[in-house]
């Protein structure tokens, strides 16, 4: 039995490596029904929705990490990465490293600000949505 659940294990291994491929090379566009597959290269160690958040004075409560990933045709897309998932490859995510992952859902991140008007302070909230990431590994480099 130990030697079964070995091959299945390297079996999905394998088949998740090569659909990761595929879709960072734009060949594929890979989605399960447990999570949408995604790779490319890591452009920024925090989403932009995020930095421009805060820049215009709100306070962001990110329950993770934030990264922005670049695809080889050009498009950019941000992610979460909650506290509790952790790289399987053992690397913590730097710019300029490749990725492979799975998003499951997508993580909804309040920012607030008091905004003063007429003397009164007004809480103002924004709302950035953003995939979050379940399992991924990185490049070494």
């Amino acid at each position: 039995m130990n030697k079964k659940m070995k091959n299945l294990k390297l079996l999905v291994m394998v088949v998740l490596l090569s659909l990761g491929f595929l879709t960072m090379f734009k060949v594929a566009d890979a989605s399960f029904g447990f999570g949408r597959f995604f790779g490319g290269r890591i452009s920024t160690t925090e989403a932009p929705e995020i930095t421009d958040a805060e820049i215009a004075g709100y306070d962001c409560e990110v329950p993770g990490s934030t990264m922005q990933v670049s695809l080889n045709g050009g498009t950019q897309t941000s992610y979460l990465i909650p506290y509790e998932t952790n790289s399987k490859t053992n690397t913590v995510p730097m710019m300029g490293q490749y990725i492979l992952g799975i998003s499951e859902f997508e993580e909804t991140i309040t920012c607030t600000k008091n905004v003063q008007e007429d003397g009164d302070h007004i809480p103002s909230q924004i709302s950035i949505v953003l995939p979050s990431v379940s399992l991924f590994g990185t490049s070494r480099r």
